[in-house]
């Protein structure tokens, strides 16, 4: 679970650009997490999941209560990611 900042710049590669630039869930970014980690650990899978909970949210698809954004990486494959 990387829940925190400081755990994703850790443990799933986050940089500096990647603090700055974000602006929600997105496909994009579950994918690079799950890669980062499933890499990490040297696991064939990973599965990873983010979204907006609410109660209230943005203006944004992905800042509206109910988005979900997942990704699966595997083991010399292309992560798959999708939006919910």
């Amino acid at each position: 679970t990387l829940y925190t900042l400081q755990s994703r710049i850790e443990f799933a590669g986050w940089t500096q650009n990647d603090i700055d630039n974000y602006r929600g869930p997105t496909k994009i970014i579950v994918a690079g997490l799950a890669e980062n980690v499933r890499e990490k650990l040297g696991s064939t899978y990973c599965v990873c999941e983010s979204g907006t909970a609410g109660p209230t949210g943005g203006s944004t698809p992905n800042r509206t209560p109910g988005y979900v954004a997942l990704a699966v990486a595997h083991e010399g494959g292309q992560t798959t990611s999708t939006e919910l």
